[in-house]
């Protein structure tokens, strides 16, 4: 006899390649801590550690019960943590083993608390216990009018400074008043007034009166507001000011272009960005009035634009200073427009990187990109790009634009303190066994290199210069740091290395192990020291490396010989 099975029914036996996800239930009780009365009406939300969001939340209902549904890919696991708030009580994580930085929007790792989750898990009795909280209330108004300011968030943070998510956010109704929806734990809280920028252009305001720039806060540095068990602080009142603005335009050469905002100390406060022709105009609203200073370039770092200030100073690379020249300076409540930029072309360098005695390519080891630096006539870092393997060669990708003029090519990078032939946190990008050089072969001590023995690379407008850099192969410095009388490590120890002349070379803290590294150096004698050292140290020599010698340090209880070490004795 034959059984014949329609194709259809086939089909419903297949189990498809790429199911979709199968949801895992969390399931559990709310009570109040010490009694375990049941609690209603607690937001009990699952938080996915991976893509750092809420994947879904519940109310406890009049038992307290709450059940949620995480969706997991077949084939894989979710990571997520249980936490809970009510009006009045504080926030709690099942699981903590110690009180996390901030609920519901975010993780640190230190806290605990971490559930595993599968496709079509069933967790049950996942319980929280919850102690008593308060919350905050008050009005927000406009300066000078007193007028109510609907829409404006009103946002508490940790004396930390970790924000806490929009679940514990209030927000101001027609009448200006507001309170925060879900409880916090009882102390002391920053609390800022987040207006809303459809309704006007107003500056955000820290407790008590403190303005902030755009949305840059000195929270740290501003009052806070007590918070009760039980109770509800009141008369958090926020009158904000009228907000100030600059503005301009910039041309669309290139199309993707990027304008970003910093104030007088050198701090961003915000960016622009704008990705098509006809896109032009840019403004940064909600300024509490000063100085600042525009920065206008293309989007990606590898164009051969130049990337400018409103003043005209080039800054082509993100290492450079922002806060200089003459500032653009808008009066609180007013609008300045800074006028019409365009863009210049500029040049780059590129190149490649090979064995100085045989002309080779290096074996490279590691992953990712080493930063090389652009240096100025003056000495000075004003740019630099990535050095990497591609297809058996040691490239040195195009730097960013440079304006017409005389540059150096230097591989050891100054803003990471790393070089060429250094793997800093393990599996980096490097060269193992080469030393740092000036191109297109002038031997480098870290930041030490002679400008005078090179001739300088030519940078012309629209054009790319190519070189060949040539790296000798060096000996690696390292050692360990470790208590004198007791040859214990120490953690986090400062060593510095100084070149034959006393000077500064790099440094570096030791790890766990008070072990140190500091990179690949050319033949010489250098000088190690960890500080308050009476000297700038021991006389080593590279040519006898590799060395792992143990530097001792002295025990914190004996006197120290000064207070801050000369450089060299």
């Amino acid at each position: 006899m034959q059984l014949l099975v329609p194709l259809a029914a086939l089909a419903c036996w297949a189990i498809p390649a790429n199911a979709g996800p199968i949801p895992a239930t969390v399931s559990g009780t709310i009570t109040e801590a010490g009694i375990g009365t049941a609690i209603s009406g607690v937001t009990v939300v699952a938080f996915n550690i991976d893509q750092n969001q809420v994947v879904d939340e519940a109310l406890a209902d009049s038992a307290g019960a709450y059940s949620l549904s995480i969706p997991v890919d077949s084939g894989s696991t979710r990571t997520v943590l249980i936490e809970a708030a009510g009006p009045d009580h504080a926030p709690a994580r099942y699981g903590a083993i110690a009180t996390p930085d901030c609920f519901f929007g975010c993780y640190h790792g230190s806290a605990g608390g971490e559930k595993v989750l599968a496709p079509g898990d069933s967790l049950s009795g996942i319980d929280l216990a919850l102690t008593a909280g308060g919350r905050i209330a008050g009005t927000i108004t406009e300066a000078g009018s007193g007028d109510p300011l609907p829409g404006a968030t009103i946002e508490p943070l940790a004396l930390n400074a970790y924000a806490y998510s929009v679940h514990f956010h209030g927000i101001s109704d027609a009448a200006g008043a507001y309170e925060i929806p879900l409880a916090l734990a009882p102390g002391n809280w920053h609390v800022h007034a987040i207006p809303d920028s459809s309704a006007g252009n107003w500056v955000i305001e820290a407790w008590n009166d403190r303005l902030c720039q755009h949305r840059r806060c000195p929270i740290l540095d501003t009052d806070t507001v007590g918070v009760a068990a039980g109770g509800v602080t009141t008369g958090i009142d926020f009158d904000l000011q009228p907000g100030a603005t600059i503005s301009g335009t910039l041309t669309a050469d290139p199309v993707n272009r990027i304008v970003r905002l910093w104030d007088a100390a050198g701090l961003m406060l915000d960016q622009r960005v704008l990705l098509s022709a006809s896109d032009t105009g840019w403004a940064f609203p909600g300024l509490a009035g000063g100085s600042y200073f525009v920065e206008l370039g293309p989007v990606t770092s590898l164009s051969p634009h130049v990337r400018q200030l409103h003043n005209g100073l080039p800054c082509p690379f993100g290492g450079c200073a922002r806060a200089r020249g003459s500032a653009l300076t808008v009066a609180p409540g007013a609008t300045l427009n800074a006028g019409s930029f365009s863009l210049t072309l500029g040049g780059q360098i590129e190149g490649t990187i090979v064995d100085d005695a045989t002309g080779t390519v290096p074996v490279a080891a590691g992953g990712g990109q080493q930063i090389y630096d652009i240096i100025d006539a003056s000495g000075q870092v004003i740019g630099g790009g990535p050095i990497i393997e591609d297809s058996g060669a040691i490239v040195i990708r195009p730097s960013s634009g440079l304006p017409p003029g005389d540059y150096y090519l230097r591989t050891w990078n100054e803003w990471l303190g790393r070089g060429i032939g250094q793997d800093n946190f393990g599996g980096e990008f490097h060269l193992p066994g080469y030393s740092d050089a000036l191109a297109p072969d002038q031997p480098c001590s870290g930041v030490i290199c002679n400008l005078g023995a090179v001739t300088p690379i030519s940078v012309t407008a629209g054009a790319t210069s190519s070189v060949t850099v040539r790296l000798q192969t060096g000996r690696l410095i390292s050692g360990s740091v470790v208590v004198d009388a007791t040859s214990d490590p120490i953690e986090h120890a400062i060593v510095k290395l100084f070149d034959a002349s006393g000077r500064y070379v790099t440094g570096a803290l030791t790890d766990g192990a008070g072990e140190f590294e500091l990179g690949v150096f050319p033949s010489g004698n250098y000088r190690l020291r960890t500080p308050c050292r009476p000297s700038s140290g021991r006389d080593i020599s590279a040519s006898v490396m590799p060395i792992s010698t143990a530097f001792t340090a002295r025990p914190v209880t004996a006197p120290r010989p000064c207070a801050i070490c000369p450089p060299a004795a």
